[in-house]
């Protein structure tokens, strides 16, 4: 059985840390790990990085942290778990290298995009007091347009104005996360 990851992309805003807590409710976390680097396993599988207020998922690890995860992922975790799967959002494991590098190791690598109209996420990040710097911002949009654009033949599209748990019903079609939640 080949190793599955879901990992959701979206501008800043769009719901993913939202919609990952969502649809991984009621999966047994068995414990938070730090080492080789933060992350959450459950009987089956792992989120990468952390469950926190404000910046969670991969935002909680360091930026150079991708061949740590790259080389887990690619040996322990598949080595350790036959099932193996991990669910990752956020911006700091989003690039394409980062992609590639787990399907040339074996992954099945689903994306998911979490789309939501420019001014919705700006919205949200008004409401929880983010303070990035508007090129910052462009450049978060920008880069997750590319992205979905060059991965557009691994990309499922959800509609981030639909409800939490609608979005959340979307992920956990993935077989990652079905594997997550058992």
């Amino acid at each position: 059985m080949t190793a599955a990851l879901t990992y959701v992309i979206g501008i800043p805003g769009s719901g993913k840390s939202t919609a990952v807590d969502a649809a991984l409710k009621g999966a047994t976390i068995t414990k938070a790990e730090t080492k080789p680097f933060k992350h959450i396993r459950y009987s089956v599988g792992i989120q990468l990085g952390e469950i926190r207020e404000g910046r969670s998922g991969t935002d909680a690890l360091p930026y150079n942290v991708q061949p740590t995860v790259v080389s887990f992922m690619a040996k322990d975790l598949t080595v350790n778990h036959s099932q193996g799967a991990a669910i990752g959002e956020g911006d700091r494991l989003a690039n394409t290298n980062f992609f590639r590098q787990l399907i040339y190791a074996g992954w099945e690598v689903d994306l998911v995009l979490i789309h939501v109209p420019v001014e919705v996420a700006r919205s949200r990040c008004f409401k929880r007091r983010s303070t990035q710097a508007e090129s910052w911002w462009q450049g978060r949009v920008t880069k997750t347009g590319k992205l979905a654009q060059r991965w557009k033949r691994f990309l499922t599209v959800v509609d981030g104005t639909e409800s939490t748990d609608e979005v959340a019903d979307h992920l956990r079609e993935t077989i990652a996360v079905q594997r997550i939640l058992g």
